[in-house]
Order: C-alpha cells, then structure tokens, then sequence
C-alpha cells in the first residue's frame, strides 16, 4: 500500500510542478520539495527487493532462467 501511495504522490506531485510553474513561477519552491518529498519511494523499491527473499537466496549468487 505505502508502495502504490507514494508512486502516486510522485506521479501528482511531479504532474502539478510541470503545469503550474510555467505559468507561475513563484509554485516552484512549494512544488519542487513535495515532488523531492514523492522522490523518496525510489529508496523503498530495494528495500522491498532486498525483504522480499531469504538470506538464503540472496546470497545464494546463482541465477535461475526459465
């Protein structure tokens, strides 16, 4: 759920910066730190990479192809 809700708040966030400051540039601030705020799901993604395997798979160094 955090994933789907701060992909979101990036998504929106970055949409508004993009169509406001052209038109009012004095958004940019106020903008900018929530789209770097939305930024922050881009350190969650590996740790849910790293949490969703084992110890044991991880460092297991073999690669399985199907």
């Amino acid at each position: 759920m955090t994933l789907i809700l701060w992909s979101l708040l990036l998504g929106v966030a970055y949409w508004v910066m993009m169509h406001s400051v052209p038109q009012d540039p004095s958004q940019l601030l106020w903008s900018y730190c929530l789209a770097g705020f939305g930024v922050g799901i881009v350190g969650v993604v590996p740790t849910i990479a790293v949490k969703s395997f084992p110890a044991a798979v991880r460092f297991l160094g073999a690669v399985v192809l199907l």
